[in-house]
């Protein structure tokens, strides 16, 4: 027993989680046992996804250990496995934080699963708020990934409060989620080593958010959309996405040079632009079906999302 004891001290170090697993197990069945074994057979099984396993074995490790033998990474797993198995996502994250506590070195990843598991569930203002605790705890690092998604979240929370005002008058959508938005994607747009056209395009989704009096249609979002063309058009084979990236901005200047230049001419020309790259693009196909019909096109927002 001891030495199967060493030999599971072995493999949770050399992360060989499946052998892990079966060692750990076998070491389980007896009463003797060292009680960090339920510690290797909870992280072994998570590993494996054996959820319901994993789950059983860190209760009886946490029962079973004194105060001074549990660790950070005991939290971590334990936050985990309940993520994993979806029942108690208030546990989990409270056991995910307490883990964040004791180990500031694993703070980033720890924060990272919060924010996935919220963003999974399109809770968009939660997963900004675990990114906001990630960069409290990760001064000077970059985390250029983590603040996209950070703005993408921030964006998504003004829009769900946008939406949720249409239908209750009470709700007042915060702008303060879109100073944060354009904040952290400009923040990626700078630093990245190569550009990343989505962050671009973000920030013309947020100008579009501001500039919604269309009776002074102010245009703030065009160098966006501008400089998301630019980056496009410049790749020799766009995917599917960047093709509809390319087409959605087109439709904007279209809507640019139709309500704020009046140019006629010119907004067809971006219309047109706008079809090459994806047929169906909406505002392209909304002004010349408006146009054939003879119907005066209402005005419209372009690039919401």
């Amino acid at each position: 027993m001891e030495s199967l004891l060493r030999y599971a001290d072995f493999l949770v170090n050399a992360g060989d989680y499946t052998t892990l697993q079966e060692v750990a197990t076998k070491l389980s069945k007896s009463a003797s046992v060292n009680a960090r074994i339920y510690r290797y057979l909870g992280y072994a099984a998570y590993e494996n996804k054996d959820y319901p396993a994993a789950q059983t074995a860190l209760d009886s490790w946490f029962s079973k250990a004194t105060p001074e033998r549990i660790l950070p990474r005991d939290y971590t797993y334990l936050g985990r496995i309940q993520l994993a198995s979806g029942k108690d996502t208030t546990k989990a994250v409270a056991n995910l934080e307490k883990a964040a506590e004791l180990d500031s070195t694993s703070a980033d990843e720890i924060y990272s699963d919060i924010a996935t598991m919220y963003r999974a569930k399109f809770k968009w203002a939660e997963a900004a708020a675990a990114y906001e605790k990630m960069f409290q705890k990760s001064e000077g690092k970059l985390l250029l990934n983590e603040r996209f998604y950070y703005g993408v979240s921030a964006y998504q929370a003004f829009k769900g409060q946008s939406r949720a005002a249409k239908t209750n008058k009470e709700i007042k959508p915060d702008s303060t989620w879109l100073t944060k938005a354009d904040s952290a994607l400009s923040f990626v747009e700078q630093k990245a080593a190569s550009p990343i056209y989505q962050a671009t395009q973000y920030r013309a989704y947020i100008a579009d958010e501001k500039d919604t009096d269309y009776s002074n249609f102010k245009g703030i979002a065009k160098p966006h959309y501008e400089r998301v063309v630019t980056l496009l058009t410049a790749k020799a084979t766009p995917t599917a996405a960047e093709k509809r990236g390319i087409a959605e901005a087109y439709g904007y200047l279209g809507n640019y040079s139709q309500y704020r230049d009046k140019d006629i001419p010119k907004a067809e020309e971006w219309y047109t632009k706008s079809l090459e790259f994806n047929p169906e693009a909406y505002f392209a196909k909304f002004y010349f079906d408006s146009k054939a019909s003879s119907t005066k096109p209402a005005v419209k927002k372009a690039g919401s999302k």
